[in-house]
């Protein structure tokens, strides 16, 4: 519905907005290697929560969430 895809794009969106400069902070705070390593890790995890969530036929709050998680990572 246009409903589900509005969420979905708001829940990409959001992270990306709302962590911008935070984001920012922890990159010249800690070793970049170590933060790409932690956000790939993180990004893997939540795809394949996504793939099982979505193959179980979870309900759409944990689809968003974990589309806000892989939006986070990246």
């Amino acid at each position: 519905s246009f409903e589900a895809i509005v969420h979905l794009a708001l829940a990409r969106v959001a992270p990306v907005l709302l962590l911008a400069l935070p984001a920012g902070q922890v990159i010249d705070t800690f070793s970049r290697k170590r933060v790409l390593i932690v956000t790939q890790i993180a990004f893997a995890l939540a795809v394949a929560g996504l793939a099982a969530a979505s193959m179980l036929r979870a309900p759409m709050p944990v689809i968003y969430g974990l589309v806000m998680l892989i939006a986070c990572a990246r």
